[in-house]
């Protein structure tokens, strides 16, 4: 039996909180996003998981379900507008965006992260970057998106 897509996005959030957690102090999270011009300065470092986009089954009787690659997509938001310790937000991101490829890496069994077994492979399609731009002036932003195989 397949693994619930509520117990996969679960499984993977809990993973990815964990990971920032061990390396920044996340003030709000959620799984549900939340533009950052809507996350004050002072509830951040804020984490988001986005899930929405391609989910398509393929069913055909008799046959095991196909399942596209189910997206997930993290949203890190850091403001340094009252840091006192001034700690630069692109490290800060960078170390977040360290930590979850570590939690994504490969399990020692196997080839893959598997998420305990409810995926056959997660892995981190891209993680972009955005700060400094005028309109954001403390304002950066780590955009992570995560694709996982379920067979």
């Amino acid at each position: 039996m397949l693994a619930t897509r509520e117990a996969i996005f679960a499984a993977l959030d809990a993973l990815v909180y964990g990971a920032t957690t061990s390396v920044l102090p996340i003030l709000t999270h959620s799984r549900v996003a939340q533009d950052f011009a809507n996350v004050s300065p002072e509830n951040q470092p804020a984490l988001f998981m986005n899930t929405t986009g391609k989910q398509i089954y393929n069913q055909t009787k008799g046959v095991q379900p196909l399942i596209d690659p189910l997206p997930a997509i993290f949203l890190l938001y850091v403001n340094n507008a009252s840091d006192p310790l001034g700690i630069l937000p692109a490290t800060m991101l960078g170390n977040a965006a360290d930590a979850i490829q570590n939690a994504l890496a490969p399990e020692p069994a196997s080839e893959f992260q598997t998420l305990g077994g409810l995926v056959s492979h997660a892995w981190i399609e891209s993680i972009e970057v955005v700060e400094g731009l005028p309109q954001m002036q403390t304002q950066s932003i780590a955009i992570i998106t995560i694709n996982m195989e379920v067979a």
